[in-house]
């Protein structure tokens, strides 16, 4: 499935790239009785000594090997799985030193052949695995064209159709250059802004638009990069330190291509460097970080440009008079080994410090008109890369009675009351998902204790599906029977309610409004479950989608590493300290900036099946830890700098939100040794650009931590419910 989301994400992509048939794969036996009689002859080598390790290691050798000989004889399934890596009692091909030279007539000779027997048996399932990879995308080719054609034929199509039709409809031989030659009457400039998240399709219909001869037939056959544009119909207005959008296509290689096609050396290049948004030392601090991140060795051999050259921002607002223009916080690492949530809970801490302390003391924010006034809730924003550590500062901010929103849909949608609204609707969908049904049950929405939940099935003998008829000794009143028979009510309706009606009952029925009361921000509860209600109506008016349907689509927006950047509007009157993730942040600006959540290591859980389509050509794929073709390990190297150099740029668009006062997490583990950079934490990579400059750096908050408001900072009133 994972693939087949890829593929219908890229179907223009896979349309060139896939072949529409792909050769069966080989027969493993075939390829691996050659390597199985080189076994068995290097096994079979003279040892003088029975004791001798590397005997001892080619008997194992020779023991694995009649095992692959006895599998060869039943079927390639089994003979497949005793070529695995992981196998049990599979014996090391590895053997290093192991064994005594004089025990041997050439001990050089011998390590050598079980290595490379090793190697072979691992090009012989590679081999294998590839072919049938092949196989699995030839087939996912068909059924994504298939379905790409059928919304064409309904006029249900998508963005990413309209653009990719666009293409053909300007690349055709036939109607292309008619349609061209209109096209670039009426579009005689064209400007292409914020070009920094513009893919390739997009720029190709820029270009082709605007050709020097567009009746030329030629034109529709070359690539964009190579078409003619005359002087002045074409402008590109971005910033390429902000390309952060790789994954739907907008690559910085593009980006460099463009410009070293269309920007004839520095000639037609025009760079504005004056920064109105962020005070001095916030824009010093900024050009002498990045200036050094954007320029460390690594990626001038790579086949596509993955770093823009870093041109200095000019400042044009004075220092703030009060509070510091940059602070750090976590200056020392913790610990070796600390534990990941412990980092996390302490790095939330002091972000909570950090808003207390600008409160208390007063941080000034421009207030317009070339005056300053002390700092509110609303002014001040923390930036997150990724929604893993949320919970953390929910927690944090909480404790010390901040009020906060989140404004991205991709945070909402992790955030509790969302959880455990959806939750309820999982254990609705699914009778037989116990896990599902006894989290929703323990969720406050349904309010059942552990206890009660004990005492029903251990004591009561009470049956966890919501379809069951429950035994006489469960009471009518227990209310786990009460909260399964709610359950059941709505089970039974699920066919008939939209799932945004379904989300509405329960948010009334279970009185989830209210419950954000309990929470201690109601504004913001309210806020999400309406978001979440509205988004739900729209998925279902797009789609006509069942519940199952709409809960693999939710699936999608929790996923970790998400990237849904939509903005939620806060209320006109919820003075809050507002979470929003960087990708959402972008084109924003923020009197107070705190960059958070950077203790986080790079990578995260890969999907059971990826592919890839690199810029330089070709399809990639990867399932598990050990199937993976040669065009995935050839653009891994690849793919690992690119992904480095992108999370610096979007370092640098989080600390390019600040307006008056930035705030940055350095909180980090120590290491032992010296990491690579690729696997370096974002705060780890923010140390190695602040280098020398980080003594000059502030705490953002005092040694004592202090962050008891109630009697030093004047917070909103709490809501009266009536």
């Amino acid at each position: 499935r994972s693939l087949a989301v890829a593929f219908n994400d890229n179907w223009d992509l896979v349309e060139e790239r896939v072949p529409e048939q792909a050769s069966p794969p080989p027969d493993i036996r075939q390829l691996i009785r050659p390597v199985l009689a080189d076994l068995d002859d290097v096994c079979s080598t003279p040892c003088k000594d029975p004791g001798d390790n590397l005997r001892k290691r080619l008997d194992e050798v020779a023991e694995h090997g009649s095992l692959l000989q006895a599998l060869s004889g039943s079927g390639e399934i089994d003979l497949l799985e005793g070529l695995h890596p992981d196998l049990a009692g599979r014996p090391s091909f590895k053997v290093g030193n192991t064994g005594r030279a004089p025990n041997f007539s050439d001990i050089k000779e011998v390590r050598a052949r079980v290595v490379a027997i090793g190697e072979a048996i691992d090009t012989v399932r590679q081999h294998v695995g590839t072919a049938a990879a092949e196989q699995l995308a030839s087939a996912l080719r068909r059924f994504t064209l298939d379905a790409g054609g059928e919304r064409r034929r309904a006029g249900e199509l998508e963005f990413h159709d309209l653009l990719v039709l666009a293409r053909a409809l300007l690349r055709d031989p036939v109607h292309g250059p008619a349609v061209r030659a209109r096209l670039h009457g009426r579009y005689q400039r064209l400007l292409l802004d914020e070009f920094q998240d513009t893919d390739p399709i997009q720029i190709e219909l820029a270009v082709r638009i605007a050709c020097s001869d567009p009746l030329n037939a030629e034109i529709g056959r070359v690539a964009w990069n190579e078409v003619d544009v005359d002087p002045g119909h074409l402008f590109f207005v971005g910033d390429p330190k902000q390309s952060i959008y790789r994954f739907r296509r907008a690559d910085i290689s593009m980006f460099l291509a463009a410009q070293k096609r269309f920007g004839n050396g520095s000639k037609d290049n025009v760079e504005l460097t004056a920064n109105f948004r962020t005070v001095a030392p916030a824009i010093d601090w900024v050009n002498s970080t990045f200036a050094r991140l954007m320029s460390e060795p690594g990626g001038d051999d790579l086949p596509v440009a993955s770093q823009p050259r870093y041109i200095p921002l000019d400042h044009t607002r004075p220092d703030p008079p009060d509070g510091p223009a940059v602070a750090v916080m976590g200056r020392r690492e913790h610990p070796y080994k600390m534990k990941a949530d412990d980092v996390r809970a302490e790095e939330a801490a002091e972000v909570a410090a950090t808003v207390a302390s600008a409160l208390r003391e007063g941080w000034s924010v421009d207030a317009g008109n070339h005056t300053w006034r002390p700092a509110r809730l609303g002014d001040i924003t923390i930036l997150v890369p990724a929604r893993t550590s949320l919970p953390f500062l929910e927690d944090a901010l909480e404790n010390v009675g901040i009020p906060f929103r989140t404004e991205s849909s991709s945070l909402v949608y992790g955030s509790r009351a969302i959880r455990d609204l959806l939750m309820v609707l999982r254990a609705v969908d699914d009778p037989t998902n116990y896990l599902h049904i006894v989290s929703a049950l323990r969720t406050p929405l349904m309010g059942c204790g552990d206890d009660e939940l004990f005492l029903f099935k251990w004591e009561r003998r009470g049956r966890w599906s919501h379809l069951a008829d429950q035994p006489d000794s469960v009471p009518a009143d227990d209310r786990v029977r009460v909260g399964l028979e709610y359950l059941r009510s709505l089970y039974d309706v699920r066919s008939f309610l939209a799932p945004s009606e379904l989300l509405d009952r329960i948010s009334r029925d279970r009185r989830a409004m209210e419950l954000g009361f309990a929470e201690g921000r109601p504004r913001d509860v309210w806020r999400r479950i309406r978001f979440v209600i509205d988004q739900a109506r729209a998925w279902s008016e797009a789609t006509g989608g069942n519940l199952r349907q709409y809960l693999q689509w939710v699936n999608l927006q929790t996923a970790e590493g998400a990237r849904v950047a939509e903005s939620i509007l806060p209320e006109t009157d919820d003075d809050a300290v507002r979470i929003m993730t960087i990708h959402s942040a972008k084109g924003l600006e923020f009197p107070i900036t705190i960059v958070s959540g950077m203790s986080t290591k790079p990578g995260g859980r890969a999907a059971p099946g990826e592919v890839v389509f690199p810029p330089t050509g070709g399809v990639a794929y990867k399932f598990g830890k050990h199937v993976r073709t040669e065009e995935w390990e050839s653009w891994a190297p690849i793919d690992e700098q690119m992904s480095l150099h992108e999370r610096i740029r979007l370092l640098y668009v989080a600390c390019t939100r600040a307006q008056d006062h930035l705030v940055v997490s350095l909180h980090r583990c120590e290491r032992r040794g010296d990491p690579s950079p690729a696997s370096r934490t974002n705060a780890e990579l923010l140390v190695d650009g602040m280098a020398e400059l980080l003594e000059d750096v502030p705490d953002a908050t005092s040694e004592s931590g202090d962050v008891e408001l109630v009697a030093e900072v004047a917070l909103p009133p709490p809501l009266a419910m009536t």
